[in-house]
């Protein structure tokens, strides 16, 4: 029977097609069962930021994947583009995108510390299909 994507026992007569046949990958010190799904965040900051600026924006957004106990595959300045329509009074800005594997609620607590950061422009934050 699975339940809440965790399988506690799979007996495939009565499993739904969302069914999850292999295991949860077990994170943390404690052994605990999750289940982890990879994620792609893609946000946006001002163009007039320096380089080591970004740099420290991209590092702060990763502390907080991992903090809450998820994994980071890579976060980067992607380049500075030009936006289809000004956002905050800029018509540029510079994209960063964050490849990360965690649980669902880390995703919504990025989300959070994003909207509420003055240095995000614009984020969106989207579900790896593999």
């Amino acid at each position: 029977m699975c339940f809440s994507g965790i399988i506690f026992t799979c007996r495939k007569a009565l499993c739904s097609d969302r069914c999850i046949s292999s295991q949860p990958k077990s994170i943390g010190s404690k052994n605990r069962i999750l289940n982890t799904r990879k994620y792609e965040a893609l946000y946006i900051v001002a163009p007039t930021m320096s380089d080591s600026e970004v740099k420290a924006i991209a590092e702060r957004f990763k502390g907080v994947v991992e903090t809450q106990g998820g994994t980071v595959e890579k976060a980067e300045k992607w380049e500075k583009r030009k936006m289809a329509y000004e956002v905050g009074g800029h018509r540029e800005g510079n994209y960063i995108i964050m490849l990360f594997e965690a649980e669902g609620k880390i995703p919504a607590e990025l989300s959070r510390q994003m909207r509420n950061s003055d240095d995000v422009l614009r984020h969106r934050i989207y579900l790896k299909e593999d």
